[in-house]
């Protein structure tokens, strides 16, 4: 049985738990936003549906096979099926952001296709007021304003090829990944404060996601081309172990201590992070006005994280 960890209760955590936990979601937001480059890289030699296969089957076996092989108590027996039912639903909802977010990136650019994702920050404090009964902050909603026209501006130069049907696509299908995105943010936060293992969550959540977007792969894709050392390390390397195994981690461990209406405003950040890296390393130059939006992002993400904190204290 999975058991509850009274001490990570968010009612009862400490300020420099909540710090802890903002800067570990942080950390995380850049390792995803560095993710939509590695995606676009991985893309070159896979469709999403193997990318989502690959990049979280790996992930699973790198931990739940060594964990097994040494004994891990939370891998065997009761415990590891305990986590196994606990993740399912935060697997699925997983496999589908990836997929469909790949999906989208065939025909956006990093820098819409990070925005259009973070629109969960409107989906998921609504969702929490609609179906779980959550009375929020009056000033939660000037925030998630305030963040929005931060990530319009970061997009602005993308927003000019809205008519373009083969962009018209992509951004329904990343708006579809949005909605995905929003079911595992609510579903992890379900969970997070029940899980005895942090690792084992993350890696059965994992090992879903793999097995729910195999069917599409084998139905819907050719299989995998490997070639090039950049998608292979760069892409595929990075989303393996960078995007999941580290920052799927740190996701669930701050939300065990952050709401999440919370730690889906820090997620935002994966936005500013993606259009930094894409001008970087894919030439989608930022102007003064865009940098100007990421700077509202973060103003808002925090603002958000000082009414939590507050309200705890």
């Amino acid at each position: 049985m999975i058991k509850a960890m009274p001490t990570t209760a968010r009612s009862s955590t400490s300020k420099d738990a909540q710090t802890r936990a903002v800067a570990e979601i942080t950390f995380a937001g850049s390792l995803w936003g560095f993710g939509f480059i590695a995606t676009v890289w991985t893309l070159q030699i896979m469709g999403p549906a193997w990318m989502t296969v690959l990049r979280f089957g790996i992930a699973a076996a790198v931990v739940i096979l060594p964990c097994w092989a040494l004994k891990k108590s939370a891998f065997r027996g009761a415990p590891a099926r305990a986590h196994f039912t606990a993740a399912a639903p935060a697997g699925f909802f997983l496999a589908g952001v990836i997929v469909f977010q790949g999906a989208g990136l065939l025909h956006t650019t990093a820098t819409n296709s990070g925005f259009i994702t973070c629109l969960y920050i409107l989906f998921v404090p609504l969702f929490e007021a609609l179906f779980l009964k959550k009375r929020l902050h009056h000033l939660h909603g000037l925030f998630v304003a305030v963040a929005l026209v931060g990530t319009a501006l970061i997009c602005k130069l993308n927003l000019a090829d809205l008519n373009a049907s083969k962009t018209l696509r992509g951004d329904a299908l990343t708006l579809i990944a949005s909605l995905f995105a929003t079911g595992q943010i609510l579903a992890v936060g379900k969970a997070s404060r029940k899980i005895s293992s942090v690792l084992a969550f993350n890696a059965y959540q994992s090992l879903w996601a793999a097995l729910l977007a195999l069917p599409l792969a084998l139905l819907l894709e050719s299989g995998p081309v490997f070639a090039g050392v950049k998608p292979l390390v760069g892409g595929l390397g990075f989303l393996v172990f960078g995007a999941t195994l580290v920052a799927f981690h740190l996701q669930v461990k701050g939300q065990q201590v952050l709401s999440p209406a919370v730690a889906s405003m820090l997620f935002l950040l994966e936005s500013p992070f993606a259009a930094l890296f894409a001008a970087w390393l894919l030439g989608e130059r930022l102007d003064g006005m865009q940098w100007f939006g990421a700077g509202l992002i973060f103003a808002a993400a925090y603002g958000v994280v000082a009414l939590e904190t507050k309200a705890t204290t």
